[in-house]
């Protein structure tokens, strides 16, 4: 996931759709251009989902690493936002309850002990 992050060039683990679709295949050239919604978009909700999967299965540090560019994006951007462009550039909703509970949700495990009782 980590390389995917680096070869789309996104700002978290929030990455959706990598390698992206080509426009052709989905129909819809507005909806899903590269990089914009979910052909590559960059979803907090998403990402924080996937820093609580770490933390359950004991893999901490790397929970944390991945969790700190989604808050920098919170703070950056002053909300949390459905989705974001690769740039960072917030779209959607400034008050996405999805992504809040989930970022939430995993900074929440992470100061838990012990972590086993979410699974």
């Amino acid at each position: 996931m980590k390389e995917n992050i680096r070869e789309a060039g996104v700002r978290s683990i929030g990455l959706t759709i990598w390698p992206l679709y080509a426009v052709e295949s989905v129909g819809s050239k507005d909806f899903h251009k590269p990089f914009a919604y979910q052909n590559g978009g960059d979803w907090p909700w998403w990402g924080g989902r996937i820093v609580q999967g770490l933390a359950v299965t004991g893999l901490v540090d790397e929970a944390e690493e991945v969790l700190i560019p989604i808050l920098e994006m919170v703070e950056e951007f002053d909300g949390f936002y459905e989705w974001h462009g690769p740039d960072g550039t917030p779209h959607g909703s400034k008050s996405f309850r999805g992504a809040a509970g989930a970022v939430c949700k995993a900074i929440r495990m992470l100061s838990a002990e012990p972590l086993k009782s979410y699974r």
